[in-house]
């Protein structure tokens, strides 16, 4: 599977695509509103900074069968209250020699209310609304797993992150970037 490609035919608003500290660029759309997005009164015009997303911990190899954690964090950068982010974690893992077969990969978030790890659903456009309040200028994280499918073989496999928000006063927006992880897949050790 080949995130890059996926994010190929997507319709403006642009979103800058760059692995973070890079100035890669390619065009991607944000998510139709979901839940709890659907309450916006307004959205902000396409650019506006007030989030910035980041994986932290998202490790450059894992190992197949295996849960391995990370995190989504969330920076307000503006002089606002955010009451909700929507967290997208769109991730694929294609097995290589001697065949090419995409491996299963699951991504989960911790729902500290329902003390729980909750799907975040697949897909490029999916965006898992997370309840958080964050001040202005405060960081906030969201503890993450992700998991690819055992078997045999090796795998190369991408993370895309991106997020979006609804402020106290209901208006919605996008993170005005989006961050590209490229990770191995060992196979599971034999028992």
């Amino acid at each position: 599977m080949n995130l890059r490609r996926a994010l190929v035919g997507l319709a403006a608003p642009a979103l800058l695509l760059a692995a973070p500290g890079s100035a890669g660029a390619a065009a991607a759309a944000p998510a139709a509103p979901a839940d709890p997005f659907a309450a916006c009164a307004s959205r902000d015009a396409y650019p506006k900074t007030r989030m910035t997303t980041e994986l932290v911990g998202m490790p450059e190899k894992m190992t197949a069968g295996t849960w391995t954690p990370f995190t989504f964090r969330v920076k307000n950068t503006s002089n606002g209250a955010l009451k909700a982010v929507g967290v997208q974690v769109d991730a694929g893992a294609t097995q290589y020699a001697p065949v090419r077969e995409d491996r299963k990969t699951v991504v989960q978030w911790w729902d500290w209310t329902a003390r729980r790890w909750q799907p975040v659903p697949p897909g490029h456009l999916a965006f898992q609304a997370v309840p958080m309040y964050v001040k202005a200028g405060a960081v906030k994280d969201v503890k993450m797993r992700i998991q690819v499918s055992g078997g045999a073989g090796e795998a190369l496999g991408e993370v895309i992150e991106a997020g979006r928000y609804i402020t106290a006063g209901n208006t919605c927006g996008y993170a005005n970037t989006m961050h590209l992880y490229p990770f191995t897949v060992a196979p599971k050790p034999a028992a």
